[in-house]
Formats: structure tokens, sequence, C-alpha cells
């Protein structure tokens, strides 16, 4: 057990050296919008360095090590060329900002510290399929992973349709309900919330994987409370107003659900 926790803390501490190497940019670009391309990287960090370290099954190890390295690489490059194209903060971070004044340094110190402690307890379902030695790849595993594509595939083709919507100059001011957009108000987290589901089902395959609910639960709690669903539709209220009310009354919140009458 001791083992076990010091794997976990090391992988810790390289997360939070990350974070603090990146809270020291932002201090000079006053740009936190990495702290969301640092929170990506640092889930597949600490996952490999879990494969690494631990003695489970190969085939279970690469099983779940793609989906989360693909996630990555798909979530961090979408992020980056967002802040690259965009060439501002993130509106969350600037509002942020704004409202902090002179505080905003030492407050986003603490965003980016958060972030490793997010990994930690986001990471439960890996830690738990990376210790099962049992060489025997179970049903609920190979569902996990149909889940975890049908996961991605929507959130990708929601980010898509969004981007298209927003890159046509005629739509500006409008409400994209477009494609998935037409079903739900955030389908594109709906699918990266189903991504969580995905990773602990696969940890049930395992003794104790029970304890992965923790990675779900915590990824809806941060998705409506915590990464802007909130603030997003605060905004979008005052901006779009009845337009967007309308909206709200039609358009499931987050499961794509058919448009209400």
């Amino acid at each position: 057990m001791s083992e076990n926790f010091d794997i976990i803390f090391k992988g810790y501490l390289m997360l939070v050296l990350m974070q603090t190497v990146l809270w020291g940019i932002q201090m000079r670009t006053k740009d936190a919008s990495t702290a969301d391309v640092g929170w990506s990287i640092g889930m597949s960090v600490l996952v490999g360095w879990y494969a690494i370290n631990l003695d489970g099954f190969l085939l279970r190890k690469w099983l779940i090590l793609l989906p989360i390295f693909i996630w990555t690489l798909r979530l961090s490059s979408h992020l980056l060329r967002r802040i690259i194209h965009d060439g501002r903060e993130d509106s969350r971070y600037a509002q942020f900002r704004e409202d902090w004044g002179r505080q905003a340094g030492r407050n986003f110190f603490v965003i980016f510290q958060l972030q490793p402690i997010f990994n930690v307890v986001l990471s439960v379902p890996f830690f738990i399929a990376f210790l099962n030695t049992d060489p025997t790849i179970k049903v609920i595993e190979l569902i996990a992973v149909v889940i975890w594509l049908i996961g991605l595939i929507g959130e990708s083709v929601a980010d898509e349709q969004l981007r298209k919507f927003k890159a046509d100059s005629n739509n500006k001011g409008k409400i994209c309900q477009q494609g998935l957009w037409n079903y739900s108000r955030h389908p594109n987290f709906f699918f990266e919330w189903l991504m969580w589901v995905a990773y602990f089902i696969f940890a049930l395959g395992s003794p104790q994987g029970w304890w992965g609910f923790i990675a779900p639960a915590l990824m809806l709690f941060l998705l409506m409370k915590v990464t802007g669903i909130p603030l997003m539709e605060t905004r979008a209220l005052k901006n779009k107003g009845e337009a967007f009310k309308e909206y709200m009354r039609t358009t499931s919140f987050f499961i794509p659900l058919p448009k209400r009458r």
C-alpha cells in the first residue's frame, strides 16, 4: 500500500512542477488558458507514470492508455488552436482576472495547483485497472472501449459543428443549433463526460473497480459547477436575450434529446 501511495505522490509532484511552470508563464503572458492545456497533458503524464510503475496485464494497460493518449492529443491540440487563433485569454479566465484585480496572480496560482489534484482523483479508474494482473480481458472492458469511442466521436463532431458555425460571419450574434447543438445546449460536454463514464466501466473489470465511479462523478461536478457552463449560459443570456431563453426552453441542457415543444 505504501508503495502504491509513493507512486501516486511522485506522479502528483511531477504535475505540480509542470503547473507551477505554466503559472509562471501566464504571469508574463497574462493568459491563464494554459491551465486547461496543462490539465489535459497532465492526465497522460500521470496515467503513463502509473503504467510504467504498476504490474498490471500489459494488454489491459494499452486498452486504456491509448484512449487517454488520444483524448489528450485531441483536447490539448483543440485548446492550443483556440488560444493561438483567438489571440486572447479564455473568456472565463479573463473575467476572473478582471474581478480579482491585483490578487489575480495569487488566485491563479491556486487554480493552476488545483489541476494536479483533479488529475489524481480522475486517475482512479486507471490506477485500479493497472493493478489488475488477470490476463483475461473481460466483456465489460470491451464494452467500455466502445462507449469511449462513441464519446470521442460525439465530442469531436460537436466541436467541429460549433467551429464551422462560428467561422461563418453570417452567424455572428446567432445561436448554434446545427447538428448535435439542436438536441443539447452542451453536447461537447456531454460526450466528454461519457468518456469518463467509460473509464469507470472499464475499471469495473478489475477488483475494487467500483471506486472508479469517483471519476465521472467529479467530472460531472466540474462540468456543471466549475468549468464554465453556468458562466457560459449567463453570458449568452446577457448577449442574446430572448433568443437564448427560447433555446433554453426548447433544448435539453446536457443529454442530447429531441426538441421540446
